[in-house]
């Protein structure tokens, strides 16, 4: 990350991203629509006027069981997991910090989004920190597999 809080190009070369390709085209589905709910419509957190999302095929979707371990994108962010696990487990917690946002920066360059459910078929953009997590912990899961 250089001084102005932007990813290093030449880093991400270096990084067990380089030869990682995630083709967004082939999995491309008809776009989904954004649309405003009021406070009427979504009870429960879901504020008045937050968009609500419809999932695509390569979203990272937050949660648990086998339905989000399944997702496609899900899978895909565990691959990519995979291939950095011996660079994260070897380096520092700010070199892992790092490493993780090459991960979600990685992703959000290939229009993948990272989605949480607030209640039954409401999906919202999940904060960055929450992406962050899941990267988290999927390394950490990673590590005790091996």
């Amino acid at each position: 990350i250089d001084s102005n809080g932007k990813i290093r190009q030449d880093l991400i070369d270096k990084s067990c991203l380089k030869h990682y390709s995630l083709d967004a085209s082939q999995y491309r589905e008809k776009k989904s629509v954004n649309r405003t709910r009021s406070a009427a419509e979504s009870p429960g957190k879901q504020l008045a006027g937050a968009k609500t999302l419809d999932p695509r095929r390569l979203d990272v979707l937050l949660g648990r069981g086998r339905r989000f371990q399944d997702h496609p994108g899900n899978v895909e962010l565990r691959g990519i997991v995979e291939q950095c696990q011996i660079e994260y487990d070897s380096t520092r917690r700010m070199e892992r910090r790092r490493i993780i946002k090459r991960i979600k920066k990685f992703f959000e360059d290939k229009d993948v989004r990272f989605l949480k459910q607030n209640e039954p078929n409401v999906w919202v953009l999940a904060e960055s920190a929450e992406a962050d997590e899941k990267i988290r912990q999927h390394f950490r899961s990673g590590r005790k597999k091996n």
